[in-house]
């Protein structure tokens, strides 16, 4: 295959040669590695191309592997992924990996992502474009969060008219395509403000990027590891990605020139500058002057909201609709807290039962059975032996999220369980019931200091898109297609192909004349 491709471009006997000493410095330092003595739970055959045969039972039954390995195995077992053979540990390591020196996050995303070729550059770990984000988000993004709810609530609404109309029949929706362009224009509300959020080209490109950089990894991972620095320049999905990075610069760049010949008018005529709260603001503050990519910050920023908080809300939005109860409840939450506080950042605070809700569905089907994962950087011994090799990638289970031990009833969806949770005598334990809280219990967020920093924002876009929803939509599921999570590895997404039943609800005064601001 490597020969057809190399041919059809006419390459160079240098190009030809260079391959082949990349190749071999590659066995080379494969060879040299010291191996892990944990079992492999599906090595086949030792004569089997590449390991297809492991690596398409990775990608089929994940779920599956993890439980024959812990049972081979109770500190942990290698497996071998669509990746490479990765380890997998035991959840009672969680808090010594959690803090090791030597075991690192994010060389661990950089390592999954292939941050090392162009187009993949949003993943580098390190970079200055990521600690200028990683600033941004935690102090500009998270402290604004009262100041930008109007700006989201205000989006939101234009957004759901628009794509889920005002249509008072019944009528099926395609769940997960509308509601991911709900949250990319939304979300890009805040990251790029109001001019960048509703133009097609942005949100295509927005939307797209991460389908994209899907398509492009799993394409490279079927090349051993020597040769994808050789092969992406030719592969159309690599190629796709780097057009992505130069058409998002294209569209952002001139908002930037724009506003700074804004500040500097204003600054001549000594008047205050106009502040815009949005993420190419933050970002520019945050930079101070340093060069940096604000296309990489901006795509960044997509990947980690835009298509998790989509995942996340389709999940809910398909648990809910399978509950009347459920949506009847959660509709007289949201009128009781908007009547007595307004819409606010306090009330969405105050709507428990929506949050106990949104942490359960998320519980039940997390973006990933494999939260954490992390690199090792050196040659790692933990407390009691275990070895891991460095240049190892570790891989953490989320099992803890479905023990009997600590959920009764651990299986079932209870959107009651953490308002019970709240109500303990033990103040870590309210503290941890709480949507934006991870705990040893629940990793949705990850977990300590490497949380996901914007899971603040994503809880209050959550929260602002379901009250929109409950207050304005009747719902139920399509009875000719009921939804299934989609599994592939140790990912989980909610499906992305079951539709949702919707009609506008009738005019309701009780509704209209809430204080809301949109």
């Amino acid at each position: 295959m490597i020969s057809n491709i190399l041919q059809a471009h006419e390459p160079s006997s240098t190009l030809l040669s260079a391959t082949l000493a990349v190749v071999a410095v590659w066995l080379l330092k494969w060879l040299l590695i010291p191996a892990s003595n944990l079992p492999i739970v599906n090595e086949k055959s030792i004569l089997q191309l590449g390991q297809l045969s492991s690596r398409k039972s990775y990608v089929a039954g994940a779920a599956d592997l993890l439980k024959q390995g812990f049972a081979k195995s109770a500190k942990g077992f290698r497996l071998i992924t669509d990746n490479g053979c990765q380890i997998v540990i035991s959840p009672k390591y969680l808090e010594e990996i959690r803090q090791h020196p030597d075991l690192s996050r994010d060389k661990a995303s950089a390592r999954e992502l292939m941050s090392h070729l162009p187009g993949f550059e949003v993943f580098r770990e390190g970079s200055k474009d990521e600690r200028i984000l990683h600033v941004a988000v935690l102090t500009k993004l998270t402290r604004t969060l009262g100041r930008v709810t109007e700006h989201l609530s205000h989006e939101t609404a234009l957004s759901f008219q628009k794509h889920w109309t005002d249509e008072q029949e019944w009528h099926a929706i395609p769940l997960r395509s509308s509601i991911t362009q709900i949250i990319a224009q939304t979300s890009s509300r805040v990251f790029l403000g109001e001019k960048l959020c509703r133009d097609p080209a942005w949100l295509h490109i927005t939307i797209n990027y991460a389908s994209h950089v899907i398509q492009a990894t799993e394409k490279l991972r079927q090349w051993p590891h020597a040769l994808r620095y050789l092969v992406h320049w030719v592969l159309p999905t690599c190629r796709r990605l780097r057009q992505d990075m130069r058409d998002a610069l294209d569209l952002i760049i001139p908002i930037i020139e724009e506003r700074k010949q804004e500040k500097a008018a204003a600054l001549a005529a000594g008047k205050d500058p106009v502040s815009y709260s949005d993420a190419i603001d933050w970002m520019e503050d945050t930079a101070k002057g340093r060069p940096y990519n604000p296309a990489i910050s901006q795509l960044l920023l997509s990947m980690a909201a835009i298509h998790t908080s989509a995942d996340m809300l389709t999940q809910v939005l398909f648990d809910i609709a399978s509950r009347p109860e459920l949506l009847k409840a959660l509709h007289e939450e949201i009128m009781t807290v908007v009547r007595e506080n307004g819409w606010s950042k306090i009330s969405l605070y105050k709507l428990v039962l929506m949050d106990s809700t949104i942490k359960e569905s998320q519980r039940l089907k997390p973006i990933a059975i494999t939260p954490m994962r992390r690199l090792a950087t050196k040659d790692v011994r933990l407390s009691d032996g275990m070895f891991i090799p460095k240049n190892t990638t570790i891989l953490f289970p989320a099992d803890a999220m479905w023990d009997p031990d600590f959920y009764e009833n651990p299986n079932e969806f209870d959107p009651y369980r953490y308002i019970r949770m709240r109500k303990l005598p033990n103040r870590q334990a309210q503290t941890e019931a709480q949507l934006v809280s991870p705990s040893p219990n629940h990793l949705g967020w990850g977990f300590g200091e490497h949380a996901c920093p914007g899971r603040f924002f994503a809880a209050n876009e959550l929260k602002i898109a379901l009250t929109q929803i409950l207050l304005k939509y009747d719902l139920k599921l399509d009875e000719e297609r009921l939804p299934e999570v989609r599994r592939h590895g140790t990912s989980r997404t909610a499906d992305p192909v079951a539709k949702l039943v919707i009609r506008r609800r009738q005019d309701d005064p009780s509704v209209q004349d809430l204080p809301c601001m949109a």
